[in-house]
């Protein structure tokens, strides 16, 4: 499935089975409440995790599939989406020297190299 800011919860209950139940309802208390979420949710709150060992799973193997997760995104037809994904997580690595240090070993060469030009050119 190629993400689209439209099916963004279903590509990542695709691609991190192992989170597929709480995705699900994170999604489902979000339309419950105010609705249909934006994927800077699901950003924030499973792969910005996932890339910092925060999240429910901290191996290596995730933190490394969130990577390469990250960079589907980034080089996705939607562009909305992959400016998502710069907005909530590189963004946060450009302007948090720890965070990068955090998740720079599974970051992969698309997010390596857009985070290398955020710092370089800060705002």
């Amino acid at each position: 499935m190629e993400p689209t800011w439209y099916n963004f919860a279903d590509f990542l209950a695709e691609q991190l089975p192992e989170l597929r139940e709480q995705i699900e309802k994170s999604y489902l208390s979000w339309v419950d409440g105010c609705g249909d979420p934006y994927p800077h949710v699901f950003l924030d709150e499973f792969i910005a995790p996932l890339l910092l060992g925060t999240g429910a799973l901290g191996d290596d193997a995730t933190r490394t599939r969130a990577g390469e997760i990250l960079d589907q995104i980034l080089v996705c037809s939607d562009h909305d989406l992959a400016e998502a994904a710069i907005t909530s997580i590189l963004e946060a690595f450009r302007d948090h020297a720890e965070l990068r240090q955090l998740a720079w070993a599974y970051l992969g060469p698309v997010a390596r190299e857009w985070t290398t030009r955020l710092v370089a050119a800060p705002l």
